[in-house]
């Protein structure tokens, strides 16, 4: 176990392998709670906000410095567009419905009831050619993104409600907007 002088924010410190393994574990767990209540990893805010109120309520249980002790802000930096093309996948959930011949699978952005679900993507053709599967959309929302509506398709439709029936078909998908004609190849997610 190595141990090494560190330097955050003006002040020194010790860190080493230990207390990063055991803060990995620890966001790992976090996770797995995440990924089985909503889907989807916790942002960065929600993270922070866990880490401050434990430290908070009882710091002189978890550091030594606690003399003066405020939270400050922690910064964050980020890529604009990729901030901009940011989906909450909790939010939206997959079907399939026969109203129309044929019929399309849709992603539907929760309501406060059943009835208030909006269709924000309509996929009226998926299917596989050689080892792509090809997924045609129209986006019915216009504050999304063509970014946004991939990932929607692949977290709704492609692992969520057809709990991934295409993994041992395809080895990438091709993502095409029928509308503006965007298309997007990327590998099949494993």
């Amino acid at each position: 176990m190595a141990w090494y002088e560190i330097e955050h924010d003006k002040v020194k410190g010790m860190s080493g392998d230990d207390p990063i393994d055991e803060i990995a574990l620890a966001l790992e767990r976090i996770v797995r709670a995440y990924e089985k209540q909503f889907s989807r990893k916790p942002t960065i805010a929600e993270l922070l906000y866990a880490f401050e109120n434990v430290i908070s309520a009882r710091p002189e249980k978890y550091v030594s410095d606690t003399v003066g002790l405020r939270f400050a802000e922690f910064t964050v930096r980020r890529e604009p567009e990729k901030e901009r093309n940011y989906v909450d996948t909790s939010q939206y959930e997959g079907a399939y419905t026969d109203r129309t011949d044929p019929g399309y699978y849709e992603v539907l952005r929760h309501g406060k009831s059943a009835e208030q679900e909006e269709v924000v993507i309509k996929l009226p053709e998926m299917d596989v050619d050689g080892r792509t599967l090809i997924c045609d959309y129209e986006i019915v929302d216009d504050s999304l993104t063509d970014e946004m509506a991939v990932t929607l398709i692949e977290s709704s439709i492609i692992k969520g409600f057809l709990l991934d029936s295409y993994r041992d078909e395809a080895d990438e998908i091709l993502y095409r907007n029928l509308k503006t004609d965007y298309e997007l190849r990327k590998p099949y997610p494993k």
